[in-house]
């Protein structure tokens, strides 16, 4: 590439981070791709993709995290700790649902747990979802019990497949006793009543807040910044948090590595993804210290939501916390319902 580009901050979307990251291969480019909101775990592997950073989670951390929290729930709605679920997984085909999808199954598999699956194309009609929604349920694999259902597909994408189950009659609390989980929060797939009401009750990992220290006099400046850029407003999610970190990391990294004088373009490149991977500074949210094999620092904490009930006054969503910081150290958070989630009872 003649250019004199020497990083690329973005893409917010999975599939657009991947894109671009397979077309940079194939011009022969190592230039790093830095995204502050690309989570799919086919990104996680340094490996894979050396030219590729990210400030926030991988979704392989963050499902890894709330899969063993829906098997206790579901057991516990069967009465018995005993008996192992099972898992039906919609998914969109693309990077993000296919990640996601790739996760439950060998997790599923790892554990000797049922799993089914059925995937989509992005922008599948409503129809197409309910019938397809219908086939996977009334597969034999679910002849004993109900599975735990997950859906790992981008917001617009989630927001059908909920329609689409909920006209097959699946319903979380507290209409129903099924089970229900998503990578996707409420926030991207919830916009009305109507919504609110179709998919009450199903559980996800991204929450509304920012996921951060919030005390720090890091992040209560990087508020101040923010309500004078934005009228006043707060930042009301994770992914703003890990925007200023991204931009926090590049210009730290390019100090350090590009302004080098008297050495050309590639060996700058070069210098520039080594200095992204050796830096050790504190972000907002989590120190920006990226393990071997990685393109994501650890640690990110995460809320689990559980979408309430539709409310008879109010279009908002509501969304309650369910359960305590999720990160990749805690996989077994304990229940802030009041108290702990006794084994034989279900929320």
């Amino acid at each position: 590439m003649k250019s004199k580009v020497v990083a690329i901050l973005g893409a917010d979307w999975s599939r657009l981070s991947l894109a671009i990251l397979k077309e940079l291969t194939n011009l022969g480019s190592k230039i790093p791709l830095i995204s502050a909101s690309a989570t799919t775990s086919l990104l996680s592997n340094s490996t894979e993709w050396p030219n590729f950073f990210r400030t926030t989670f991988s979704d392989s951390d963050a499902i890894l995290s709330v899969l063993p929290v829906l098997s206790k729930l579901h057991q516990a709605k069967l009465g018995s700790l005993s008996d192992p679920p099972s898992w039906a997984v919609l998914y969109s085909q693309e990077p993000f649902g296919q990640g996601g999808h790739d996760t439950i199954q060998g997790y599923a598999l790892s554990r000797g747990e049922a799993f089914q699956d059925a995937g989509f194309l992005s922008g599948a009609s409503l129809q197409d979802l309910t019938d397809l929604a219908a086939k996977l349920l009334s597969s034999s694999t679910f002849s004993k019990q109900k599975p735990i259902i997950f859906i790992t597909a981008t917001g617009p994408d989630t927001t059908t497949v909920l329609e689409a189950l909920f006209a097959n009659g699946v319903r979380g609390a507290p209409f129903g006793d099924w089970i229900i989980g998503s990578t996707e929060g409420p926030a991207s797939t919830v916009h009305n009543s109507s919504q609110i009401e179709h998919a009450a009750g199903y559980y996800s990992y991204l929450s509304t807040q920012p996921q951060s220290s919030g005390g720090s006099a890091q992040y209560k400046a990087f508020q101040k910044r923010f309500q004078q850029e934005f009228q006043g407003q707060l930042p009301t999610g994770g992914f703003a948090v890990s925007a200023y970190d991204s931009v926090v990391l590049t210009a730290k990294a390019l100090k350090a590595a590009v302004r080098t004088s008297g050495v050309g373009r590639s060996t700058r490149i070069g210098n520039l993804r080594r200095t992204l991977r050796g830096l050790r500074i504190q972000g907002l949210g989590v120190p920006l210290v990226f393990p071997s094999g990685l393109n994501q620092p650890a640690g990110f904490p995460l809320d689990l939501l559980m979408l309430n009930a539709p409310s008879n006054s109010s279009d908002d969503v509501a969304r309650t916390t369910l359960a305590a910081q999720i990160n990749r150290q805690n996989l077994y958070p304990k229940y802030l319902v009041g108290s702990d989630l006794p084994p034989n009872q279900s929320i």
